[in-house]
């Protein structure tokens, strides 16, 4: 049997070196690309709970919209009782959908202070303006309920799209963020 030469093993030290540099930029280079998916998937969970927040708003404004639309109906009926009965399930209805896009909200933790704000905002305005429309229609006056509905309810639905403008923009940029990632390079996305 042949013995093992120690030499036979020895590369040179400028071949070592030059194995362990090339090791350090593999090492780097893998954890430079983990870096990348890292901030990738943050990007995509973020986008992810600013969509959720799309929705339930969106869902929002047509249950606002759906709410005055059939208050203007009930107001045409000039029938207070139905209206007042027929009011308060849709009141609900549209406190819990505001209850849900407030919790969308907490979903994504970049959400503009004033987003809340809004939401709470149109919670009581709607709340109030609700009581002083059934007051007045159970006084009779129906004209007085329609001018109310006209000019209370409106503002509510123009609270209701900025902030769905507001997110949009956030979605906007979250898109335009991950089209430069794309475009650099960073990272390879399943579309």
């Amino acid at each position: 049997m042949k013995s093992f030469d120690i030499n036979y093993f020895n590369i040179g030290s400028r071949l070592t070196l030059i194995f362990m540099i090339l090791i350090a930029i593999i090492l780097g280079g893998n954890a430079l690309l983990i870096w990348q998916f890292r901030l990738a998937r943050l990007q995509t969970d973020r986008l992810t709970d600013v969509s959720q927040q799309m929705i339930e708003i969106l869902r929002l404004q047509e249950s606002l919209l759906a709410f005055h639309h059939r208050l203007e109906e009930l107001t045409q009926s000039r029938d207070a009782h139905r209206l007042v009965t027929e009011a308060e399930p849709l009141h609900r209805a549209l406190l819990e959908q505001i209850q849900r896009t407030r919790n969308a909200s907490h979903l994504e933790a970049g959400v503009a202070p004033t987003f809340l704000t809004t939401l709470e905002a149109i919670q009581f305005t709607l709340t109030s303006q609700l009581a002083a429309v059934t007051a007045i229609a159970m006084s009779g006056d129906w004209e007085a309920v329609r001018l109310r509905l006209a000019n209370e309810m409106r503002p509510l639905e123009t609270q209701t799209s900025a902030l769905v403008n507001s997110v949009d923009q956030d979605v906007s940029d979250l898109h335009v963020f991950h089209r430069r990632l794309l475009r650099a390079g960073h990272y390879e996305a399943d579309h």
